[in-house]
């Protein structure tokens, strides 16, 4: 009997704590950050409003209305990269204003009015279609045009070792130097297909590996 009694208990604090749950007065909003735009929150008097920052986010400009009305202040969770809250509090009901806030990523700008209710407002921003516009930005950007290397630039503006060319074969480089951890090799002008290269063997190194620059994709 006693087991049964404690499980009705267990069973009724469950409910309890469901409803309380469910019969939660905070306005939870939810917001889509967007650059251009002002975000309307409602605060209630005698109540802490809350607007949550993107974590790392550091606040650089407070503009704000008059202390005598609002109160404002900053508070920050997190160990290693800090999130920045935003807590605001009317002194009366009626009240309306604005705030403009910059940061180190963006411009927030709030439109405030004061409620005489019982609901405290916390703002939760999600910063997705930022990112996902500030992607497509970055991946509509055209290709920088790589610069043509010329080896008998770089071998002659820096006094790097530049070896000695002969011999009469087929595949003949223009010029040739070393600057202690890579050879530069330019490819003579008739070369217009990267595979005119040879494998290029040094002493006892073997086979070298190679980096082709001037030429497109094969």
């Amino acid at each position: 009997m006693t087991v049964f009694r404690s499980l009705i208990l267990v069973v009724a604090l469950l409910a309890v704590s469901a409803v309380a749950v469910l019969a939660d007065p905070a306005r939870w909003i939810h917001v889509q950050y967007r650059a251009l735009s002002e975000v309307d929150i409602p605060c209630a008097v005698g109540y802490l409003c809350e607007v949550v920052l993107e974590p790392g986010e550091v606040i650089r400009n407070s503009l704000l209305p008059s202390e005598k009305e609002w109160e404002y202040s900053q508070a920050f969770d997190g160990a290693n990269v800090l999130t920045p809250h935003v807590i605001l509090c009317p002194h009366r009901a009626a009240l309306a204003s604005n705030i403009i806030l910059t940061t180190n990523r963006r411009v927030y700008r709030f439109s405030i009015h004061s409620v005489d209710d019982k609901r405290p407002t916390y703002i939760i921003f999600d910063y997705s279609l930022e990112h996902a516009l500030a992607y497509r930005a970055v991946a509509a950007r055209p290709s920088p045009i790589p610069t043509p290397f010329d080896a008998r630039v770089v071998c002659t503006s820096i006094s790097f070792p530049t070896y000695r060319i002969d011999g009469s074969g087929p595949w003949h480089p223009s010029v040739a130097c070393n600057d202690g951890s890579h050879t530069y090799v330019q490819l003579p002008s008739s070369s217009t297909v990267p595979t005119d290269l040879p494998v290029i063997f040094r002493g006892g190194l073997g086979k070298l590996d190679r980096r082709l620059s001037g030429f497109p994709a094969p």
